[in-house]
């Protein structure tokens, strides 16, 4: 790089100054952190590196693998990020519209809406495919006998009576981390900064 002075190295970090400080500077740095967060939920490991709990048989069998979050690779297409001014402050923001993204990364405890209602769980492939209220044939709760509570959803078909759906007041969501940065694109970071850092120093901002 060549010389210049400290007067001139001055001016130049100030104009880089003012630079970082409109939005969309680091926006190459929130897309490298979404691109981070897409390769997460394809692994299907957290920012450690450490596999993120697998599908129970059951659920596997129905959504077409042991591995969530990719069945129809929705959210990983949705994984975007961006960079946006606030005051004097740059904040940096990626992650997926989808409601359903948070829950996969934090977890959850899902109840009905309203209370006192139950959650219907698929139990095939079919019963995933159009829920419970759009279910294409009748559904019969079970136990037959309404003295007793309901534990699935059946259906009758020329094979017997089949478990469609199991009743439940309510079903845990583990979380399966990805949103948060790795030590991975903590270097990316910083190797962005480093070098905004010197092309601010040889005039190029």
């Amino acid at each position: 790089m060549p010389a210049v002075t400290i007067k001139e190295a001055a001016k130049r970090l100030h104009r880089l100054g003012k630079r970082v400080g409109t939005a969309g500077a680091f926006d190459p740095v929130a897309t490298m952190f979404a691109a981070g967060a897409r390769r997460r939920v394809e692994r299907g490991v957290d920012p450690e590196g450490v596999p993120h709990r697998l599908r129970s048989p059951l659920t596997a069998s129905i959504a077409g693998g042991p591995k969530p979050g990719r069945d129809t690779g929705q959210m990983i297409r949705s994984l975007t990020g961006y960079s946006r001014q606030h005051g004097r402050s740059v904040i940096l923001a990626w992650g997926s519209p989808l409601a359903y993204a948070l829950t996969y990364d934090r977890g959850a405890t899902i109840t009905p809406r309203p209370p006192g209602r139950m959650l219907a769980i698929p139990l095939t492939m079919k019963a995933r495919k159009y829920g419970a209220l759009e279910y294409p044939a009748r559904l019969f709760m079970f136990p037959f006998d309404r003295r007793e509570k309901p534990r699935s959803l059946v259906e009758f078909t020329c094979q017997g009576v089949v478990a469609v759906y199991a009743l439940q007041t309510e079903t845990t969501v583990p979380a399966r981390p990805f949103l948060p940065p790795s030590k991975a694109d903590m270097r990316r970071l910083k190797a962005h900064l480093d070098g905004m850092i010197k092309n601010g120093l040889r005039g190029r901002v």
